[in-house]
């Protein structure tokens, strides 16, 4: 690829994550509660997008001669999970007694988020 291509790259995923940070942001803040599987489908969206972004980032980056910085997760991506899972149940009115299945959704998440790029 041209610089000038990944350059675009990286700005259309930047406004791809954006554009999806803002419709979550949107329906969490319009009042009610949403549905666990829209909040899921909004967060995966929101996931794919930040794996897309972070994965134009390192290719201009590369291209630029510069070394990505190193990713904080660990290999099981659990401070990503832990995020993910936090949010799920933030965004669900904060329930007492959904800690595990909150977990389990977010792993979900998370590793599906991770086949987006690829």
């Amino acid at each position: 690829m041209r610089l000038e291509e990944l350059r675009k790259a990286y700005r259309s995923t930047w406004l791809d994550w954006a554009r999806q940070t803002d419709e979550l942001q949107r329906v969490v803040d319009g009042g009610g509660n949403p549905e666990r599987a829209q909040l899921e489908k909004l967060l995966l969206a929101v996931e794919c997008a930040r794996t897309a972004h972070n994965e134009a980032r390192d290719r201009l980056a590369g291209m630029l001669g510069h070394t990505p910085a190193p990713v904080t997760d660990n290999a099981t991506g659990d401070d990503r999970v832990r995020t993910t899972a936090h949010l799920l149940w933030e965004f669900s009115g904060r329930p007492a007694g959904t800690a595990e299945s909150d977990w389990q959704r977010a792993k979900a998440v998370v590793k599906t988020a991770g086949a987006c790029g690829s």
